[in-house]
This record gives structure tokens, sequence and C-alpha cells, in this order.
């Protein structure tokens, strides 16, 4: 088990229901291809998600280059897709590594669904909560 949060790259939603929304939406389409046999469980990493897995590894590298990491699978890039990223956290790093998932995703102008705290992150640094 680990500690997942969406990593989003389309337009920042209005409303933490709004988030939920549009990330069911995005399983759901990644789910459906899936099951149709058309390919992995994500598109290929767009170049702003590689840049975001670049920056992230840079300071907490994947598990495969580093058994001691805080991600809880590996390759971390396979939880890149071209709008959502979906990387997970071990639990006992989630307070060191969490902070700067947030940080990094809003700089780059993504957003961030921490559906375990019910808290939407945008890149305007405003956090929006369940309701």
């Amino acid at each position: 088990m680990s500690y997942a949060v969406d990593v989003v790259a389309v337009e920042a939603p209005e409303t933490y229901e709004a988030a939920l929304m549009i990330c069911a939406a995005l399983a759901e389409a990644r789910d459906s291809r899936i099951e149709s046999g058309a390919g992995d469980a994500f598109e290929p990493p767009s170049a702003s998600m590689v840049e975001l897995h670049r920056r992230l590894t840079a300071r907490y590298p994947c598990i495969c280059d580093d058994p001691e990491g805080p991600w809880s699978d590996g390759p971390l890039i396979n939880n890149f897709g071209t709008h959502i990223a979906t990387p997970g956290i071990s639990f006992s790093r989630v307070e060191e590594v969490l902070p700067f998932l947030i940080a990094t995703a809003n700089e780059m102008g993504f957003w961030v669904l921490d559906a375990q705290d019910e808290a939407l992150h945008l890149p305007n640094g405003s956090t929006l909560r369940l309701r």
C-alpha cells in the first residue's frame, strides 16, 4: 500500500468535487484503453510529464535506481501519462516527499489531487478541500 496522488495537466477545476470528476474520467479513459487491448495503463508521457518525472527523481530517485527511494513502485515513469501522473509514495516518507511533489507540480502549472487528505492543490498556491 502507498500514498498515491494524482498530478494533472489539464485546466484547473474550480472545486475539489470537479477535480474528482476529472480524475475519474481520466482513469476511466485509461481503463477503457487497457480493456480494449489498446495499450498499457498510461499513454506515453508528455514532454511536460517527463520533465516533472525528471525533477522529482533528481531529488528522490526511482526505486529502480535506489532501493531506499521513497516511491512505492518502479519504474516510476510508468505512472506518468499524457495528462495525468499517479505516483505512489511509501507511507513512511509522505511527510518528507509530498510537499516537494506538490510544490514542484504546482510550479510547473499542474494541479494535485490528494484524495486521501481531501485536498486539491492548485498552481496559484491555493488549496481547496472537500465541502
